[in-house]
């Protein structure tokens, strides 16, 4: 497995935890062993990890973190590494396609005649693709396109795949979504709503004590960027407010640039009071945040998977989500929204949400069932064979 960044790089969001998962639980199928060829890269910050040598990360699951990251030139040592290391490999499966990393990957899988797996994760979708469009579109032409005929493409949605075959035409695909671990859920702390605000958000420069009794709870997780249509929430949450003022709107994750956008606007709106940026969460805390929730909403511009969806999904928490991401199957389930990307439309699907019948937790957790990553795994394995 090729990536230009890995576990523990959670700075760059859902396709670090999608590729680490991935990896882990196709070293725990028989007959698999996993090696993965990535860089220290942690968003300016080097990863803490021992770099230049194959590190344990389980049962024949290893991996290399080589001394560069994704803005310095790649040295002779990370280019011997690939090529040392990809030899042995029976399939390469490389992750994302605007890095380096994957131009090395490809060029020496090439070279060494060994069947490739690409994985865009997301970097394909309509929004993703408008921005320094130029610069990416002179990418695929130069470096993508000419072998498009030569990878099997992972995509894992349906809206993923057809992205996939309007840039490269008919290519070979594979649908294999991303997953989660159900016993990560099995612990969780249940709390109160006002302990839900004390817990998460007393730390945050906004937080009075008055602010805590709660009403709802709403909840979202992602990086801090325009692409998440976080601006959207916020303006449907102040009009939700007015029908259900003690609410509290609370959003998870790092700021990649967009934090004092969203903080403006939250003053400009008048709900500054209650909307609360917790930050970057792991571990426990992360899933306990999802599973206190009365809804989790992300309206983003585009998502190929979206993973957090489905955390909130298996945490028992119902969703809205935009019809920019594959989770149409909530309503199907009904057990969220599948909203249109507008202030109106979210603010109805919240309101929509929060009127669900209690059993909507166990239609969530049914609905989330369905995307283990064991079962992931053996997908995965079957398509390798096919291919070797």
């Amino acid at each position: 497995m090729v990536s230009a960044s890995f576990y523990p790089a959670i700075v760059y969001g859902g396709p670090i935890f999608s590729s680490y998962h991935a990896a882990f639980n196709l070293a725990k199928s028989d007959g698999c062993s996993v090696v993965v060829l990535t860089t220290n890269a942690n968003d300016g910050r080097p990863l803490e990890v021992e770099v230049d040598r194959k590190v344990s990360l389980g049962n024949d699951f290893w991996c290399i973190y080589f001394a560069q990251s994704l803005k310095s030139f790649f040295p002779l040592n990370l280019l011997r590494g690939f090529f040392n290391e990809m030899r042995p490999a029976d399939v390469i499966h490389i992750q994302a396609i605007f890095n380096f990393t994957t131009i090395i990957a490809i060029a020496i899988s090439l070279i060494l005649g060994k069947p490739i797996v690409l994985s865009p994760r997301g970097c394909l979708g309509d929004w993703a693709m408008s921005h320094r469009k130029i610069i990416k579109s002179l990418w695929i032409f130069l470096f993508i396109a000419p072998v498009a005929r030569r990878v099997v493409f992972h995509v894992t949605s349906i809206q993923e795949q057809n992205e996939v075959l309007a840039m490269f035409g008919d290519v070979n695909n594979v649908v294999i979504p991303n997953g989660i671990t159900p016993d990560e859920f099995e612990n969780i702390q249940l709390l109160s709503k006002n302990a839900f605000a004390e817990y998460f958000c007393s730390t945050t420069k906004n937080f009075r004590d008055e602010a805590a009794d709660v009403s709802s709870v709403i909840v979202s997780m992602a990086r801090l960027h325009p692409k998440k249509g976080l601006d959207i929430l916020i303006s449907a949450f102040a009009k939700y407010l007015q029908g259900d003022p003690q609410a509290i709107l609370a959003i998870a994750g790092p700021d990649d640039g967009d934090l004092s956008r969203l903080w403006d606007l939250t003053v400009s709106l008048g709900v500054s009071n209650r909307v609360y940026f917790v930050g970057m969460l792991s571990g426990s805390k992360r899933l306990e945040f999802l599973a206190n929730a009365d809804v989790f909403v992300l309206p983003s511009h585009n998502e190929n998977f979206g993973n957090v969806y489905l955390e909130s999904l298996l945490a028992g928490t119902p969703i809205v989500a935009s019809k920019n991401t594959p989770w149409s199957l909530v309503e199907d389930y009904n057990c969220g929204r599948w909203s249109d990307n507008s202030v109106e439309a979210v603010y109805q699907s919240i309101r929509d949400v929060m009127e669900l019948d209690p059993l909507v937790s166990v239609r969530c957790q049914n609905l989330a069932a369905k995307f283990t990553w064991e079962s992931i795994a053996k997908s995965f394995i079957d398509e390798y064979a096919r291919l070797t």
